[in-house]
């Protein structure tokens, strides 16, 4: 009797702790949990950070993007949720309660693992970043909805920046976060300015004590280096005030936002663009840029010249309208003089505009003398007017992206385009410049000087930011799709699609110098050569040759239900794009045949 009553006994503990775990387990697999739910917690000796799971809309599977510094001598990457049930790829399971230790999957630059937490049941990938600093930036409401719901919106927060082997660089109070840009601030992954509540060095040598500081997406460059790359050509030729500039991973209320360019940022400060600036002063210094029309209608600081060039006066604020007149007035004497080819009337420093030409020209901007173009001078009566810094060159060295049904081909790295806008245009500016003997042989001089900077783009520096960004650029890649394979189900190839960029770079640099060797050292004689598609399209109907080397054979143009034959020269004959070009042609005809 007594050992039935034993026998009930325990059966009745083991179907109460049957039924006690299938309730737990009933309970964890009800829980509501959202990916950004599931955190990990990197710690160093000078570093202790929280990282959400990301969720790809496309592939449905989780992503965990590591800062570079989990890379190193780390306490610990813990995953931080409880009743956690994983699923290694080797189908051990495993259970925990306070967290799991994910150090030995860091080793693993593709580990993989399935995560079963509450409702959330998902594949989860680990990506580590390596060679970059990390920024983490939590912001007073937690959230960025208030900042991008319009640029300029802003909100206070902290923030913390670590280099790649987890020592701190910058920590502390920030006095905002906002918005920026223009036709960047409409991308997803947007630009933002942080304004640290004390002055840091966030650059190391190339830097100085700072507050504002830019965080561009280069969200409309699939390379990420474009700016990178122009802005540290400025510098290399000496081109005052161009900006310092690193990468980072950038990270913002735990979540993971992308591989970011840290910069300094286009100002008048002691530590930047060092001029005397007094809005209630006559003669003060002042920071202009020049912009397109349709902005200056939104309000601000805008004038317009006699010649109808727009610019904006950055700095200083706040100008009555009497001291807004005083600068225009000014700068149009200044460009007049300019105009008519009287450099010493206009007051300008030759070299500081030959070299920004030479920035805006070598690497054809698409935005060279139309905005994001600034020029400054100093406090004081008749004080000389400098170009730079420089600023905004995403759509430059043969960006694909900015293509479009536009009248120039910019993938085609031979011929002048900042110095042949039409009058009517901000460019014009460049033109007649360039039409001033004094100022052509000012340019053809700093080239010889330059040339070596702008090859070791192609020579150097396209691949040590390769090196240095690679694992940064890949999470972003994942993050951003920018070769939108995830867009259209296509098997992710970062690596063929990133390089393919960072090489067509490094040929656009090489035949664009091959261009401006030929006119500037040579003395070759460069000629329009006239494309017509007959009855066919093209959108570019021009191209380029020079004295003495083949002509670069252009876009075929397209004509419906025919197939484009070749080119033909005015007596009908098939050009020969091999031959040297000796100038006699003007114009290259579109041949077609019947489709088969």
């Amino acid at each position: 009797m007594k050992r039935r009553n034993i026998f009930f006994l325990i059966l009745i503990c083991v179907l109460l702790g049957a039924g006690l775990a299938g309730l737990v387990y009933l309970k964890q697999k009800t829980t509501q949990v959202k990916p950004t739910d599931v955190k990990v917690v990197v710690e160093t000796d000078s570093a202790k950070e929280t990282i959400c799971l990301w969720q790809n809309y496309y592939d449905g599977k989780g992503y965990m993007f590591l800062p570079a510094m989990t890379r190193g001598d780390i306490k610990g990457a813990v995953l931080r949720i409880d009743g956690v049930k994983l699923i290694e790829t080797d189908g051990n399971t495993h259970w925990t309660l306070s967290g799991m230790d994910i150090l030995p999957y860091l080793n693993d630059s593709d580990s993989e693992f399935h995560l079963s937490a509450g409702t959330l049941d998902i594949d989860v990938k680990i990506m580590v970043s390596a060679n970059v600093g990390a920024m983490f930036i939590d912001t007073e409401s937690g959230s960025l909805a208030h900042i991008e719901e319009a640029k300029g919106n802003e909100e206070p927060g902290i923030f913390a920046f670590y280099d790649a082997d987890g020592s701190v660089i910058g920590k502390g109070n920030l006095k905002k976060i906002k918005s920026r840009g223009n036709a960047t601030f409409l991308e997803d992954k947007k630009p933002y300015q942080i304004t640290l509540e004390d002055r840091q060095n966030l650059m190391g040598d190339k830097g100085s004590l700072l507050k504002n500081y830019i965080l561009l997406a280069n969200r409309q460059d699939r390379s990420l280096v474009r700016n990178a790359l122009v802005y540290d050509f400025a510098r290399d030729i000496g081109l005052d005030y161009s900006p310092a500039n690193r990468f980072v991973d950038l990270y913002i209320n735990d979540e993971y936002r992308g591989s970011y360019q840290l910069s300094e940022k286009v100002e008048v400060d002691n530590n930047r663009v060092d001029i005397d600036c007094d809005p209630k002063a006559a003669d003060t210094g002042y920071l202009v840029s020049l912009d397109y029309e349709s902005r200056a209608d939104e309000g601000g600081q805008y004038f317009k010249t006699e010649k109808g060039t727009i610019y904006e006066v950055k700095e200083p604020g706040n100008l009555s309208a009497v001291r807004l007149d005083e600068i225009k007035n000014d700068i149009s004497l200044r460009e007049k003089a300019v105009l008519e080819g009287n450099i010493a009337q206009a007051n300008i420093d030759i070299t500081s505009f030959a070299k920004k030409y030479l920035v805006e020209e070598l690497s054809q901007n698409l935005d060279a003398m139309y905005t994001s173009q600034y020029f400054y001078k100093d406090r004081g009566q008749n004080q000389t007017v400098f170009a730079g810094p420089v600023w905004d060159y995403d759509k430059t060295l043969g960006n694909p992206l900015i293509e479009g049904n536009r009248p120039i081909n910019f993938q085609e790295p031979w011929g002048y385009y900042a110095a042949i806008k039409d009058p009517g245009q901000n460019g014009a500016f460049w033109k007649y410049l360039m039409e001033v003997p004094e100022f052509k042989e000012a340019v053809e001089a700093e080239y010889q000087k330059c040339r070596g900077a702008f090859l070791d783009i192609a020579d150097s520096r396209v691949d040590s930011l390769k090196n240095k960004l690679e694992a940064s650029a890949c999470m972003d890649y994942y993050r951003w799709d920018p070769f939108e394979n995830f867009k259209y189900e296509e098997e992710p190839d970062f690596d063929g699609n990133w390089t393919a960029e960072l090489d067509w770079i490094k040929t656009f640099v090489t035949a664009r110098a091959e261009f401006f060797d030929a006119v500037w050292i040579d003395g070759r004689k460069d000629y329009v050569i006239n494309l017509d598609p007959g009855d066919g399209e093209i959108f570019v109907h021009e191209t380029y040759g020079v004295e003495g080397l083949p002509v670069r054979v252009p876009r075929e143009p397209k004509l419906q239900g025919k197939v484009f034959a070749g080119w033909v020269d005015d007596t009908g004959k098939e050009f020969d794009f091999d031959k040297p070009f000796q100038g006699q042609t003007e114009t290259l005809h579109a041949r077609y045949e019947d489709e088969n």
